[in-house]
């Protein structure tokens, strides 16, 4: 088994960086609009200031049309102004903005979430891959195993039968015991004499299967017949 050709696993970080042009765009998108916001919002701001400046005018002048100027109602209106207009347009304002950060931020952590989960699937993915693999070498190596148990039986099957056929060829002895025993057949006592031997090449099957002499086989003779 190669370890190089076995898929690989990745930790959920290097996924995700792996992965990271694939979110890039939509993260940008969600920063520069979370930048903008407190340029927007000051600018609102900016202009509710400029027209409480402008309203407390409006009613100085109202006051001094009215002979009122130093009566004390001109601080009253003013007062009045901004705990009905002034102040909640600001604190609608600053609720505005702080909704839009919060949406903004829920958005950036949905993104993350989605890539977090993209990244798991995808290292599940890599693990099933790998499971796969290396369940397929288990295999191949149960049957390279059992392909060489088989093999090995054969050969040692064959070994047995080759030794069984060497077992099965007679000794030299015994060759001389069953021609004997066949020339002897039907009550033929001729077969103790030597042209009986010589006739029948018995000496020449002993020279040619055991390399036994002339001489060899007629000792050999005289110890197993007895002449």
């Amino acid at each position: 088994m190669d370890p190089n050709q076995a898929p690989k696993v990745q930790s959920i970080e290097d996924i995700i960086n792996s992965q990271a042009p694939a979110y890039q765009s939509s993260i940008d998108v969600v920063n520069k609009q979370l930048n903008q916001l407190p340029g927007q919002f000051d600018a609102q701001k900016q202009a509710l200031d400029a027209k409480k400046v402008q309203g407390f005018n409006d009613i100085n002048t109202q006051a001094n049309g009215r002979g009122l100027a130093f009566s004390g109602i001109p601080l009253d209106e003013q007062a009045n102004y901004l705990s009905t207009q002034y102040l909640p347009g600001m604190q609608q304002l600053t609720q505005q903005q702080n909704d839009q950060t919060l949406q903004l931020d829920q958005a950036l952590a949905s993104i993350d979430k989605e890539r977090r989960l993209g990244a798991l699937s995808t290292q599940q993915s890599q693990q099933q891959s790998l499971e796969d693999y290396l369940s397929q070498q288990r295999q191949f190596q149960q049957q390279m195993q059992l392909q060489q148990a088989q093999a090995a039986n054969e050969r040692a099957n064959a070994a047995y039968s080759a030794s069984l056929q060497q077992n099965d060829t007679p000794t030299p002895a015994q060759a001389i015991a069953d021609w004997a025993t066949n020339i002897s057949g039907n009550g033929n006592s001729n077969y103790q004499h030597n042209y009986s031997w010589e006739n029948s090449g018995i000496g020449a099957q002993l020279l040619a299967n055991y390399g036994l002499t002339p001489q060899q086989s007629y000792a050999l003779r005289k110890q197993v017949l007895g002449y």
